[in-house]
């Protein structure tokens, strides 16, 4: 406590030959000034006492000697003395306190069919996003525009945590149009399939389980009774039935190479607490076939703390496309892997029963057929106009 009370009150440390050290304490005494620290170190005493005593002290007269003066007077008078630190100081202090109040990171889970980055951009266009104000955050309006910008949100919960945006969201099944009609539809059969289950959330289902149903059949209506009556609505559920599909490709023999050229850069931007600054944008075109190149990259502070900084990088990447003579072995294996990422596509949410492949040299190369056992919603909405005119 001592140390700090000099140091806000100012002080100043004393040097005197050793041998006058009874004259220093004298002339201390004489004069009712205090002594707030000593020390010795043989030949000479030092002594602390106040900045304002100074003027009180007969330094001269006892063969004293100033060594320093320090507290927080002096500092503040150095401080004055360099505008640029003080400047400095109140420009990272404000950032500091801005920074707090922005969104540094933006998290998104629960997504499936949309990727983050979709959902950010989504979000980015309806206000929230890495550089927004979190005081003005309004999570159940950006909850609300964000489900009307992406009508595969079922779900959609933002929660703001200091500088982390976390945004937890449920998609329903991808939309599937309806055909011509009012807002009602029957569910049909897609394809010919031996029903597996039935689950009819809204409607009636007309199948059960291992009934064999051709295209187009019906297989929940949207037309039921209630206690109350006859109900016309749209059919809503999951008919899932065990179908045989069959894919077929043709890998020719030869493929087609891309022999890429020197990248060219296009336009590198800086996005600083969501503020985009252009940094470099090609005024040059580019000629021939080429790709682009978007690269995003967020600043981490030592590689591990985000900061709400983002850079931004787009290429043009110019290529030649050249044939190159395959052996049988060759096409083979590029139809095969073709097909395994063909089956991945198709299939993504079916369950697999079997598989059996078959292929030949035909003319245009190698053809692969692959037939596949599977379960599969075999369900699709199809419109119908009601006549019924309520209850």
């Amino acid at each position: 406590m001592r140390r700090l009370w000099l140091y806000l009150c100012g002080y100043a440390i004393l040097s005197f030959p050793s041998e006058k050290r009874a004259a220093v304490y004298s002339a201390f005494l004489e004069r009712g000034l205090g002594i707030y620290g000593q020390s010795s170190d043989g030949e000479k005493t030092y002594v602390v006492a106040l900045s304002r005593d100074l003027a009180r002290i007969p330094i001269d007269e006892i063969g004293g000697t100033p060594v320093r003066c320090g507290g927080l007077g002096i500092s503040l008078r150095a401080l004055l003395r360099r505008p640029g630190l003080i400047l400095g100081a109140l420009l990272g202090l404000s950032l500091f306190i801005l920074s707090s109040l922005t969104v540094w990171r933006v998290e998104v889970v629960g997504n499936e069919w949309l990727t983050a980055p979709e959902i950010e951009e989504a979000m980015a266009e309806v206000g929230l996003g890495v550089g927004a104000f979190t005081p003005k955050v309004d999570a159940a309006l950006v909850r609300t525009r964000l489900m009307e910008a992406e009508p595969t949100l079922s779900f959609v919960s933002i929660y703001v945590r200091g500088t982390t945006v976390r945004v937890e969201v449920r998609e329903s099944a991808p939309y599937v149009p309806l055909e011509e009609g009012g807002g009602l539809c029957h569910l049909v059969a897609a394809t010919d399939a031996i029903v597996e289950s039935v689950t009819a959330r809204v409607g009636r289902a007309t199948v059960g389980k291992g009934a064999t149903v051709r295209a187009g059949d019906l297989l929940i209506s949207g037309i039921y009774r209630t206690a109350s009556g006859v109900v016309s609505a749209s059919a809503e559920g999951e008919v899932r039935g065990r179908v045989r599909q069959t894919l077929e490709l043709t890998q020719p023999l030869f493929d087609e190479v891309k022999e890429y050229g020197k990248r060219e850069k296009r336009s590198f931007s800086l996005n600083f607490f969501g503020r985009e600054i252009k940094l470099f944008k090609s005024a040059g075109k580019n000629e021939g076939e080429y790709d682009i190149i978007k690269r995003k990259e967020q600043v981490a502070l030592f590689g591990v703390v985000p900061l709400p900084i983002t850079l931004a990088w787009e290429y043009a990447l110019p290529y030649e496309e050249s044939r190159v003579a395959l052996t049988e072995e060759e096409a083979v294996r590029s139809a095969f892997s073709q097909m395994r990422r063909l089956l991945a596509i198709r299939l993504s949410e079916a369950e697999v029963l079997a598989e059996s492949f078959a292929g030949e040299f035909t003319d245009s190369g190698f053809h692969l057929r692959c037939d596949v056992d599977c379960v599969i919603d075999i369900a699709v909405p199809l419109a119908y106009q009601s006549d019924l005119s309520g209850g």
